[in-house]
C-alpha cells in the first residue's frame, strides 16, 4: 500500500473513532480540571492549643461555606484541629517548633487561627498576627476582650461562650486572630463576623 492508500484507509475506518475517544478525554481531563479547581480549599484554619469537637470542624469548614453563600458552594473551607502543637514541657527543640509554625502561616497554610491565651503571648513577639483593626468589621466587635501586642495592635479577639459551646472548645479561653503574611481581608472579615455574632 503506498502512504495515499493507508491515509485513505486510515479516514475510512479510523478517523471517526479516533476523534470520538480524543473528544471523550478532552471532557474527562476538562471535568477533572473543574472539579480540582471548584473544590479547591478558599480558605483554611487551624488550632494552637485548641481542641474542638468534631461538630465544630464541621462548623468552622462546611458550616461556614455555607454561610458564605451560593457563590461559595463549590468551594471548601477546611479547619486543622489543633495541628499546631505547641508542647509546654522542657523536652522540645523550642527554635524548631517556631520555625515549623513560621513557616506555615508563610506558606499560607492558614489564614486564620484559634488560639489561647498562653499560645497567642508565645508567638506574640514573631509579628505574625495580622491588626484586627484593619479589617472594616472590627468596630462591631471591638467591645470583645482583645488581646494586643506589646505595642498596643489588637490581634486577638475572644470568642464568645455561646459560641465555645458551639465549637465543643474544651478550653477555657478562646481567641481568634489571622495571619498577616497573605491579604485575605474579605474572607477575614467574613470568619470574623461569623464567629463574632451570634
Amino acid at each position: 500500500m503506498t502512504f495515499q492508500q493507508k491515509l485513505q484507509y486510515f479516514r475510512d475506518y479510523y478517523l471517526i473513532k479516533v476523534l470520538i475517544v480524543l473528544a471523550i478525554l478532552l471532557v474527562v481531563v476538562w471535568l477533572a480540571h473543574d472539579i480540582i479547581q471548584n473544590k479547591k480549599i478558599v480558605y483554611a484554619g487551624a488550632g494552637v492549643g485548641i481542641d474542638i469537637s468534631e461538630d465544630g470542624n464541621d462548623y468552622l469548614s462546611d458550616g461556614f461555606i455555607k454561610y458564605l453563600g451560593d457563590g461559595y458552594s463549590k468551594k471548601k473551607a477546611s479547619y486543622g484541629g489543633n495541628v499546631i502543637f505547641v508542647p509546654t514541657s522542657g523536652d522540645y527543640n523550642e527554635s524548631s517548633v517556631e520555625m515549623a509554625f513560621i513557616s506555615q502561616l508563610e506558606g499560607d497554610m492558614f489564614q486564620y487561627l484559634l488560639v489561647s491565651k498562653e499560645k497567642y503571648e508565645y508567638f506574640m513577639s514573631f509579628e505574625i498576627f495580622l491588626d484586627l483593626s484593619t479589617l472594616t468589621n472590627y468596630s462591631n466587635y471591638s467591645q470583645s476582650e482583645i488581646l494586643s501586642s506589646t505595642s498596643g495592635t489588637p490581634e486577638a479577639i475572644r470568642l464568645s461562650d455561646t459560641m465555645k459551646e458551639k465549637l465543643g472548645v474544651r478550653q477555657d479561653e478562646v481567641y481568634l486572630c489571622f495571619s498577616i503574611k497573605k491579604d485575605h481581608r474579605e474572607m477575614n472579615e467574613k470568619m470574623l463576623d461569623y464567629l463574632m455574632s451570634e
